[in-house]
């Protein structure tokens, strides 16, 4: 993985502790950067595992506005998916089987 994607996703793991202290469980890295097929273009996809996830909005407002900062700050976008940490322990949805499989934890 490139020495910039690295930084940026330390940079997002950072942030997102700062919002959700307790809360964060994990970040995850997944799809093309996590496979290492990415290109120039592609974008960066994280898994937010969270405790207590209830209002997936809610949570979106709270991170959304520090995610647009680093994806404009670094020209790249960043695709958020939340979820909440036991739902996926327990669920086998093809994306959480997948973020199984290649994720990276960040």
């Amino acid at each position: 993985m490139p020495q910039r994607i690295d930084n940026i996703l330390k940079e997002i793991r950072d942030e997102l502790k700062k919002i959700y202290s307790g809360r964060l469980k994990e970040v995850i890295l997944f799809g093309s950067y996590a496979r290492g097929d990415f290109k120039e273009e592609s974008d960066i996809d994280i898994i937010l595992l969270l405790k207590s996830l209830k209002d997936v909005s809610l949570e979106r407002q709270k991170y959304f506005p520090v995610i647009s900062k680093i994806s404009l700050k670094h020209d790249v976008v960043v695709t958020v998916v939340p979820f909440d940490f036991e739902v996926f322990q327990k669920k086998r949805t093809p994306l959480i089987m997948n973020v199984t499989r290649e994720g990276i934890r960040v």
